[in-house]
């Protein structure tokens, strides 16, 4: 799979680029050591609609939580953010959960949000 590599020092990652990549959510967090991990989706109801049954599928045994948000800039909130760590912490998520965000700018910031404070930082994976 092409991957470019971005270079930030210790806060350096990779970016995995190649169609279809959602169906292989699963094997591509095996494949970085985060298997283990018990993941949380965070997504807003336009892109959940289109791509989230491909990504759960990609799980075999348990599936992840997916928590949706409203479509839109309004989403991007201290309340959302609260909500969705209530429900995580409901769903039983606790340290050695991940957060996957399903979608780019307000999901991709607020769940980026979202994992730096639940349980003072866990993985995040966009």
């Amino acid at each position: 799979m092409p991957t470019v590599q971005i270079s930030l020092g210790d806060r350096s990652y990779s970016v995995i680029v190649e169609n279809g990549l959602l169906k292989h959510t699963a094997a591509l967090l095996a494949e970085h050591q985060l298997s283990h991990f018990r993941a949380a989706v965070i997504s807003d109801e336009t892109v959940a609609s289109h791509h989230s049954k491909t990504l759960l599928a990609s799980f075999g045994g348990e599936k992840p939580t997916l928590h949706t948000l409203p479509s839109g800039e309004a989403s991007k909130s201290l309340s959302h953010a609260e909500s969705i760590c209530r429900e995580m912490i409901r769903a039983g998520h606790d340290r050695r959960s991940l957060v996957i965000a399903l979608g780019g700018g307000v999901v991709g910031d607020l769940a980026g949000f979202v994992a730096s404070i639940f349980y003072r930082g866990i993985p995040f994976v966009q």
